[in-house]
């Protein structure tokens, strides 16, 4: 039995732009950062009217359409797909012996791990099963790429007050996070999974501001504001893919801080990511779903003072298990809640400290399906 994994990390960009280009997409072009655009062949007849929409990210080795079908799938998919639109039959066993054939990278399953990963495949599927019934079609969304050179305008300096709070020179680099001076405002890069920049924030350090409700806006440059649909997107994923993937594990914060402490906290071990609200869309309900993991932890803001009032209860049973609920059937699912008044109101699990949050992490609660 070939292994699929070892030959999908084996295969180089020309290796799959011959694959492509064999499959019927015309010669590819190149986005900003250097990734393979084809045509969207993946769920239409090759032909030269297609649109190059159909992107190539050698980060996680996965292609992403941006046109009808929306959808992310490694090379194997891709292979399956294309040759389905000839014969309904042809499999996804199939389409890794094709392309095993077509580069000459054959390796093989060990006959110790054999067993394993025909179990371990099973239970994949089964999961993919549960899931794909539970993912509804939702509304057609493309979120347009911003011109990463707009980032040259900030200050790449660290701000001093989040310094002060224990985020790290080296997480705000690696963030790229920067400073506006024209608008008083840190500056918050968003991207998507596959590193494309969609979007800016930006947090006033205006104490005025803040008491008026505009703690974070978007960030406006030469009458060009740089939104973006957040409730779309996971702020961190793209960084954090990564370790997610290694640990099989995601956390999820409310906010783009508590991402970057974790970063502080973990440097490169940082398996969190920020809805950037006090809710959990669809949309990224739908991401996460998507992702190679096993496990999904919920942490977000404290929202009570006391633990033993109708508040809490309230906050735990109408807000944290709703939450909780949009994921416990497919993963294991966990609520990090503060019994033991370690936070104050409106903290992140991570605000305090290191050894604060592995107190909380070390009491998370699990919750199972109804």
């Amino acid at each position: 039995m070939l292994d699929k994994d070892k030959i999908k990390q084996n295969l180089t960009l020309d290796n799959i732009k011959n694959i492509v280009t064999h499959l019927g997409s015309e010669e590819p072009i190149k986005d900003f950062n250097g990734n393979f655009i084809f045509q969207t062949i993946c769920h239409n007849t090759p032909s030269r009217s297609n649109k190059f929409k159909l992107y190539y990210y050698d980060n996680t080795k996965l292609f992403r359409c941006y046109t009808e079908c929306q959808d992310a799938f490694d090379i194997f998919e891709l292979v399956k797909r294309v040759k389905q639109q000839s014969n309904m039959n042809y499999s996804f066993e199939e389409a890794i012996l094709f392309i095993s054939n077509f580069t000459g990278i054959s390796f093989s399953l060990a006959e110790e791990n054999l067993h394993y990963n025909k179990l371990e495949d099973w239970i994949f599927i089964d999961r993919y099963k549960k899931i794909q019934k539970a993912l509804k079609p939702l509304e057609h969304l493309t979120i347009d790429e911003v011109n990463p050179h707009v980032l040259e305008v900030f200050k790449s300096y660290p701000y001093q007050g989040w310094l002060d709070e224990g985020i790290t020179k080296e997480a705000m680099k690696k963030f790229n996070i920067g400073f506006y001076l024209q608008d008083q405002k840190i500056t918050i890069p968003h991207y998507d999974i596959n590193n494309k920049l969609i979007g800016i924030r930006g947090r006033t350090i205006l104490q005025e501001e803040v008491a008026a409700g505009r703690k974070y806006m978007p960030i406006k440059v030469e009458n060009k504001i740089y939104r973006h649909p957040i409730s779309f997107n996971l702020y961190g994923l793209n960084f954090n893919f990564n370790t997610i993937k290694k640990q099989k594990k995601i956390i999820i914060f409310e906010s783009e801080k508590s991402v970057l402490k974790c970063e502080s906290f973990y440097p490169d071990k940082n398996f969190s990511v920020a809805v950037c609200g006090s809710n959990i869309s669809k949309f990224q309900r739908n991401i996460i779903l998507n992702l190679p993991i096993e496990e999904v932890i919920i942490a977000f803001d404290k929202e009570y003072d006391d633990i033993t009032s109708k508040e809490y209860k309230k906050y735990y049973n109408d807000k944290l298990i709703e939450l909780a609920n949009k994921f416990a059937p497919y993963f294991r699912t966990y609520l990090v809640v503060d019994r033991f008044d370690l936070l104050e109101r409106k903290d992140s699990p991570c605000d305090k400290s290191k050894k604060i949050l592995e107190k909380l992490m070390k009491h998370k609660i699990e919750i199972k399906t109804k």
